[in-house]
């Protein structure tokens, strides 16, 4: 390989002597043309020209070497280097792979070679780091605050991305593999109650026999009646299962609802001198006129009267459940399916008395007892479609739940009345009777069909324990537009003689239940 220094010095000194030489020959060439006696003119003209042509000819040789030289070794590669790892890259250095920290290249003017950057080693891609947005509701962190795709599993929950501050972060990897939901809530509820007409009277001692506990006396007290009865608290219990498809687009799930019975007894003991009777219109003549059946009296009758009111609410939904809005951390899913209830009530008077002194005519057989039943009993099941929305909102540890449904469909509503009174004189056997209020007129069953709708609306509040528990409390209202109850049937016009009263009828109003609810949700 030539050095381009010591080749630069070799070309530097010839064209430097050839200059040299230029210069000064033309004196040395003026003596010669003296002594040999050249005119000078022609001197001038031949002389030189002649002498200097070749060195003026090596000079532009070594000129043009010089050029050609410098253009070869600029695209001549350096010893040792490859033309594999090379790329052309006008203007501007520019690394193809390796990333580098240093600023970038400034622009350059000719062409530039560049080596083609090592890719670099390839790790695994680190977990999504998702923002934390922290919502301020009503003047506190009220939900805390998470920037959501969607819900990765839920009670509604349906796939989302929570931030990994998040006690449910590891819900991004493993909370797809969560398929199944179930719920499990202890309800503290209070229905509707009925409402009953006068059933138990009673009048302050020493009220003549034939007024005690007539009504519309001034005297007359009411025990029980004109009231509504069983709308106590009581407890129950809902479960909501179901699970997700695989592709977590739909989901099918079940939920039952059970109130405990709700028993209520209104007893009346017999007393020495208390009175208790239950009133009635008889209607045998025109116009009625008040009337008593008497428990105890005293002196007269020794008795007792209990009444009984019984109430039982069950629900089934199944239905299915797909994502239909989502914005922010708040989802909505629409739900459709089938949903059926059932109410049963029943309201059970039962009185026993044994006569004392032979009756107000003397008619009776000391010592006869009279044991009286009137029964009521109604049964509402609804069977229809059912539509609604539930709406999640996440925060973090937090989540709050809102439901609104909607059955629509049939209510079958049946009355089922039925009485009987028991007559025993001593040393006889037992006779039998209608009831009281529950008479020959309108023993039976009466059973209609309506259309009815059943609108149901819950929030809930979650806590997040970890990604698979959670624990909840909330509150829910269910409204049934139309149902019977025991206390609606009850006619207090009584045809003793005649049997024509009182009447069978399907009497129906609205019912509903609102309850506090505690619960804990499993996924898995």
């Amino acid at each position: 390989m030539i050095d381009k220094v010591s080749l630069f010095s070799q070309f530097y000194s010839t064209v430097v002597t050839g200059i040299t030489d230029i210069i000064e020959k033309p004196s040395a060439l003026s003596g010669e043309r003296n002594s040999a006696a050249i005119p000078h003119k022609d001197l001038c003209k031949a002389a030189p020209m002649n002498a200097s042509k070749p060195k003026i000819l090596i000079f532009i040789i070594a000129l043009s070497f010089l050029t050609w030289h410098t253009g070869a070794a600029q695209n001549r590669r350096l010893p040792g280097t490859t033309t594999t790892n090379l790329e052309e890259v006008p203007y501007r250095v520019v690394p193809t792979l390796q990333e580098s920290s240093e600023p970038s290249t400034p622009p350059a003017v000719g062409d530039v070679y560049v080596e083609n950057a090592v890719p670099p080693p390839v790790e695994s891609p680190s977990p999504i780091q998702i923002p934390v947005i922290r919502r301020n509701w009503f003047g506190s962190d009220f939900l805390g605050g998470s920037l959501l795709g969607q819900r990765p599993w839920g009670s509604g929950l349906v796939g989302s991305q929570l931030q990994n501050d998040s006690v449910l972060a590891d819900a991004i990897m493993h909370g797809a593999d969560r398929q199944w939901w179930a719920r499990a809530e202890y309800l503290v509820s209070w229905r509707r109650g009925q409402d009953i007409p006068v059933l138990v009277t009673t009048s302050p001692p020493g009220t003549a026999v034939g007024d005690a506990g007539i009504l519309g006396l001034g005297t007359t007290q009411i025990l029980l009646g004109n009231e509504r009865i069983d709308d106590d608290s009581t407890p129950g219990g809902r479960i909501d299962f179901g699970f997700w498809m695989p592709a977590r687009n739909k989901g099918i799930g079940a939920r039952f609802l059970s109130l405990g019975s709700a028993d209520t007894v209104f007893q009346f003991p017999a007393t020495a001198d208390g009175i208790v009777a239950r009133p009635y219109h008889d209607v045998e003549n025109l116009p009625p006129t008040e009337d008593h059946h008497l428990i105890n009296f005293s002196g007269a009758e020794l008795g007792s009267l209990s009444v009984l009111a019984t109430s039982n609410v069950l629900g089934l939904d199944v239905y299915i459940r797909r994502p239909w809005r989502q914005s922010g951390n708040a989802t909505i899913d629409f739900l459709w399916g089938y949903q059926m209830s059932r109410i049963d009530e029943s309201l059970v008077i039962s009185s026993s008395n044994v006569n004392q002194d032979g009756g107000i005519n003397g008619d009776v057989v000391i010592g006869t007892r009279i044991d009286v039943v009137d029964s009521f009993e109604t049964r509402n099941e609804f069977h229809g479609g059912m539509l609604g929305l539930l709406a999640e909102i996440e925060g973090g540890r937090w989540s709050f739940n809102m439901l609104a449904k909607v059955g629509l469909g049939n209510m079958n509503q049946k009355v089922i009345v039925d009485g009987k009174t028991t007559v025993t004189i001593p040393n006889e056997d037992p006779v039998f009777f209608p009831g009281l209020l529950a008479a020959d007129s309108n023993q039976g069953t009466g059973e209609q069909d309506k259309f009815a709708a059943v609108p149901e609306f819950e929030l809930r509040y979650n806590y997040h324990l970890n990604e698979a528990v959670e624990v909840s409390v909330g509150y829910s209202c269910i409204y049934w537009s139309k149902a019977v109850q025991p206390g609606n049937q009850i006619d207090l016009n009584v045809d003793v003689l005649n049997g024509t009263a009182p009447v069978l009828s399907i009497d129906s109003d609205k019912y509903w239940i609102h309850s506090l609810s505690m619960g804990v949700s499993w996924r898995f």
